[in-house]
Formats: C-alpha cells, structure tokens, sequence
C-alpha cells in the first residue's frame, strides 16, 4: 500500500507539472483522484477489505465519469468527485503529516 500512495503522489504531481508545461499547445492532461468507486476494482486488485472500511464515500461509476468528463471539458488539471473526498483530499495539506500518517496507517494497515 506504501508503493501504491507513493506512486498515486508522483502521478498528481507529474501531472500537475505536465498539465502546466503544455498550457496553451492545444494538449490537456487532467489527473483523476476518485477515492473508492463502486466497481469490481476491489476484488481484482485484492483490496476489498480496504473498500469496506471506505464504503461512506464510495461513488458510482457513473458519478465519477460525469465529474471527471466535466473537470476535463473545463480545462482542469486535477479532478477530485465528490465533496467528502475533496475534503479528505484538503484536509491532508494542512493537517500535520504526523497525523495524516497515522490515519492512513489505521485505514490502510497490514490485515491479519
């Protein structure tokens, strides 16, 4: 799960940087951060446990396409659906790392 956060970061800020570097050449690139959806995802990856505990928050796959389709037609960079996930999302910027690593530990913890 570390590899998978990690690579999740890398990913939004490369495409933050790539979004900027081919502003204006006609080009778009849009980063989508979609927190949990409902789909067979969970059970392919072997993350189900992990899609429980997120279940709250959890979209249909109908609801994040639409979010994403119009972030993209508006030029966005990053689209987050869902205003529980964008607030997760922000929340990490201002709460102390500390803190949101032990969150993410309690949530995404090895299983026995």
């Amino acid at each position: 799960m570390a590899t998978c956060a990690a690579t999740k970061a890398f990913v939004l800020h490369f495409t933050e940087a790539l979004a900027e570097e081919v502003r204006g050449t006609g080009v778009r690139v849009m980063a989508l951060c979609p927190g949990p959806v409902r789909s067979e995802f969970g059970q392919v990856a072997g993350t189900a446990d992990y899609m429980r505990v997120a279940r709250p928050m959890t979209m249909g796959v109908e609801r994040c396409v639409s979010a994403a389709l119009r972030t993209f037609d508006r030029g966005g960079a990053v689209c987050i659906p869902g205003a529980l996930n964008l607030a997760l999302a922000e929340s990490t910027r201002i709460a102390p790392r500390a803190l949101v690593r032990r969150a993410i530990g309690t949530v995404f913890g090895q299983r026995q």
